[in-house]
């Protein structure tokens, strides 16, 4: 490397200790931020205040507000490490000695899209003339179209864009500049080179169901995410032979040769066993959510129940958002469909305090139903639970739920609903690692008798425990497991 490129202490000051501190930000930082963390009780009713309900959605927001101050802190560390460790070579070599190979590929890098359409674009092409020439030669930066670019725009970014691939964003949020129907009656016209298409809700477009006329052959297309009310009986007349990620609505009878990952959500107008058709006619999926906006009825037309068996199938989320839809229906749902080998589960229980009533928030059946006798998924290896605090849930009901899943080997837990009212572990198979999060119910007692049962089960490599997490839950300090740290060692996290 020749001198002038190199970065050292001539080049920056307090190199030393700059990477010192750079390298410890490094190892704190090697994580990444996991957003699903800030789930969070909706702040209550005001005319339904109480301490009950207060106290959880308050702790929920003040611990969201530290987890994004540390995580702000530690963005920053590393911004201001790269900012002063390149800013001297910068300005010393200056842009204007980059090839235009190299400048481009800063560009590309830089790109991003936003709600107006592409404002990088347009800013990199507005700065002088050879960054306007390089720009030029980039369809990629030219390639998002939106509702918010006005007519003349979204001809200049067709036109520039050139034969690439385009996504398309028919977004209802704030003023478009162009109408819903006259953007659609242009970008139609390209469908061809559509690569992905997000259809956002609105009102006035549900009503006038525009793109609904159309029979689109999009050869393409690689993921859809629709959520404009009216759309899903028309996805399965449109040709989608590329089509790998859909999202929104449920759409019976839409399927794809090639889709590896889907999130649904369903309403009280959807039915189970068309949901069970749905599965079945696409069965190279990896990745399935189902998103509950309410209990959901069956509506079998046959007097013989739908099987669905997804052999693909690796990942596995159910969140019920509002309460806990759980009846006969969503049971029968549930037993009909196989997912043998299946590693990784999530289950998520949010609840709008106003709107839910107390039909809705009976968790009696949670996990009774979700992880039923006898084991239905023989490979489960990996399980997510997070519940809001608004519901409370007896941890025994949990324990002998993991006592059927001889497979788990790593559990993260986030209730603080949740009840450890025996202050005794019972799941007695080999964890690798479980993560309690937030847990503000877990008793001492609780959280040292599940250390002693992870370590009475490390009695050889391949069970052997490799991380005991506590994290944010309140009442329980580090000087309150002197004999855990003792045991585990640097196996035990433990963080206020």
């Amino acid at each position: 490397m020749e001198q002038d490129e190199a970065l050292n202490e001539n080049d920056v000051s307090d190199w030393a200790d700059l990477t010192r501190a750079f390298l410890k930000m490094k190892h704190i930082c090697s994580k990444p931020l996991d957003a699903s963390n800030f789930a969070s009780l909706p702040i209550p009713n005001l005319d339904e205040l109480t301490w009950t309900n207060t106290y959880p959605a308050l702790r929920a927001q003040k611990a969201i507000r530290a987890r994004l101050l540390q995580e702000m802190q530690m963005v920053e560390a590393k911004i201001s490490f790269l900012q002063r460790s390149c800013n001297t070579l910068a300005l010393r070599r200056g842009l204007r000695h980059l090839p235009d190979e190299i400048l481009a590929q800063i560009f590309e890098t830089g790109y991003t899209t936003d709600l107006q359409g592409n404002r990088f674009a347009i800013t990199i092409s507005h700065v002088n003339r050879r960054f306007r020439n390089v720009s030029l030669r980039l369809p990629r930066l030219w390639s998002t179209i939106t509702n918010y670019q006005r007519v003349s725009e979204l001809k200049v970014f067709l036109t520039r864009s050139k034969d690439m691939g385009i996504i398309i964003k028919l977004l209802p949020d704030g003023h478009p500049l162009m109408p819903a129907k006259k953007f659609i009656g242009i970008v139609v016209r390209h469908s061809q080179r559509w690569i992905e298409f997000d259809h956002g809700f609105d009102e006035e477009v549900e009503m006038d169901a525009t793109l609904s006329r159309y029979k689109l052959d999009l050869p393409k297309l690689r993921k859809l995410t629709n959520n404009s009310g009216y759309l899903a009986p028309t996805l399965p007349k449109w040709n989608m032979p590329s089509l790998a990620e859909y999202e929104g609505d449920a759409s019976p009878g839409l399927s794809a040769t090639n889709m590896v990952s889907c999130t649904l959500d369903l309403w009280d107008n959807n039915g189970l066993y068309d949901l069970l058709s749905f599965i079945s006619d696409n069965p190279t999926l990896r990745s399935l959510s189902l998103v509950f906006h309410g209990f959901i009825p069956y509506m079998g037309g046959s007097q013989v129940d739908a099987k669905a068996t997804l052999s693909s199938l690796d990942t596995f989320s159910v969140h019920f958002d509002g309460g806990c839809y759980i009846d006969d229906d969503f049971e029968r749902f549930v037993t009909n469909l196989s997912l043998p080998n299946l590693t990784q589960f999530s289950l998520k229980l949010s609840v709008d305090p106003v709107g839910s009533s107390r039909e809705d928030c009976d968790t009696g059946r949670f996990f009774q139903v979700l992880l039923r006798n006898p084991n239905p998924y023989p490979k489960l290896a990996k399980l997510d639970v997070i519940i809001d605090a608004f519901f409370d849930i007896p941890s025994i009901e949990l324990e002998q739920s993991l006592e059927r899943l001889p497979s788990l080997r790593r559990i993260y837990v986030e209730a603080p609903g949740m009840d450890s009212s025996y202050d005794r572990w019972r799941c007695t198979h080999p964890l690798h690692s479980v993560e309690l999060s937030k847990c503000d119910r877990f008793t001492r007692g609780f959280v040292e008798s599940l250390g002693t049962e992870l370590l009475r089960n490390d009695h050889s490599a391949e069970d052997r425990m490799q991380m005991f997490t506590v994290t944010n839950c309140r009442g329980l300090g580090r000087s309150s497991f002197p004999d855990l740290e003792a045991k585990l060692g640097d196996r035990f996290v433990f963080l206020p």
